[in-house]
């Protein structure tokens, strides 16, 4: 099956093309040398199953996608005081509200309350959303999650489509610590229902 998508290569897959690739070249000049001294030495056959090896691992070889290029991804910060506490993220089927309250200085609130959002979750023992490769493998339970600077989550939208947000700073202005009331946080959403955020 085709697709529109652009992919990134994996290392090897992308080092094996070259590899192919460099060597048809070599052994097509060989062959054309070969040719000019009048050898009876069989390149063809070698070159052509060098070139053929290099199509079929291009066409066939089952790559796997990482959503990359079409990833959408930011930094904002957001008065958790306003709006009702909602800030969205995304577009149409890719679009996600989160929803976040007041814990302390050191913590925050989000919530699945609003209708585009499916599920949400704490991605345990991660400290890097480059480091999640199944968003959908985690628990997802709670209408409500708790996180500190540094925590991410997962979120699933109704379109199942998957975003992670890593909380970066919490202020708060109600523990007489903060002048402001915000939340920063990094956002990554993969497109195409994509889980893997690696």
């Amino acid at each position: 099956m085709m697709h529109n998508t652009l992919y990134r290569l994996q290392k090897k897959q992308y080092f094996t093309l070259v590899f192919l690739g460099i060597l048809f070249v070599i052994t097509s000049f060989i062959w054309f040398l070969a040719e000019l001294s009048e050898s009876e030495f069989p390149f063809e056959p070698i070159v052509v199953l060098i070139g053929g090896l290099a199509t079929l691992f291009a066409v066939f070889w089952p790559f796997r996608p990482t959503y990359m290029d079409r990833r959408i991804s930011s930094k904002v910060t957001f008065d958790y005081t306003t709006n009702n506490g909602d800030f969205s993220i995304g577009r149409e089927e890719l679009s996600f509200t989160l929803h976040f309250t007041h814990a302390n200085h050191e913590n925050i609130h989000l919530y699945n309350y609003n209708s585009d959002i499916r599920r949400i979750t704490v991605a345990r023992d991660v400290g890097r959303i480059s480091e999640i490769k199944d968003a959908s493998a985690f628990h997802y339970s709670s209408d409500s999650i708790t996180l500190s600077e540094g925590d991410i989550a997962c979120v699933e939208n109704d379109s199942g489509n998957y975003a992670c947000i890593k909380i970066i700073d919490i202020k708060s202005t109600q523990d007489g610590i903060d002048n402001k009331n915000e939340v920063t946080f990094s956002y990554v959403i993969n497109p195409d229902k994509g889980t893997d955020f690696s």
